[in-house]
């Protein structure tokens, strides 16, 4: 598997009209995966995470009223984001960053690690840190992870994989 092969994700939906929502149809019944345990489990887990997540980041103001929080558009690009990293790639610990975005964290020990954050509009933040070495920068995430995040990953799974079996 090369690392250019994990950039590939689901392509979001953008037709209209009759045949478009058939053909949706379709193809939903075909790809269905959410019963499976490779991709139905995690997608469940990644969810639930997010979720977590969500209800951490609220906080009364005294009040009794909710401030704070992530908005629905933050939450929808996240899991949009989740679903479509590589199963190859284990899932993140996610969070809430303190401006509302959702915080996600790979983390192998404390100088292998890779963090990102990704807003309502699809901009992905992100650092990472390999021994040394760092790397940062911005990404517009659409319908696909983008390559410099998965090359990233991909950097920091080998030196997880080698953690985990050295």
């Amino acid at each position: 598997m090369s690392v250019s092969s994990l950039a590939y994700g689901p392509i979001r939906d953008h037709g209209v009209g009759d045949v478009a929502q058939a053909l949706r149809r379709i193809l939903n019944d075909a790809f269905d995966w959410s019963s499976t345990i490779t991709v139905g489990a995690r997608s469940q887990e990644s969810r639930n995470a997010l979720a977590r997540a969500r209800a951490e980041g609220r906080a009364e103001d005294g009040t009794g009223n909710t401030v704070g929080g992530v908005s629905l558009g933050t939450i929808a690009q996240a899991d949009a984001f989740l679903q479509a990293l590589p199963t190859e790639i284990p899932l993140p610990e996610v969070g809430v960053d303190p401006d509302g975005d959702i915080l996600m964290e790979w983390y192998v020990s404390p100088r292998w690690v890779f963090t990102m954050t990704i807003d309502a509009n699809g901009v992905v933040s992100y650092a990472g840190l390999y021994g040394n070495n760092k790397t940062h920068g911005r990404e517009h995430f659409v319908d696909a992870v983008p390559a410099p995040v998965v090359d990233n990953l991909a950097r920091l799974l080998s030196r997880w994989t080698n953690a985990k079996t050295g």
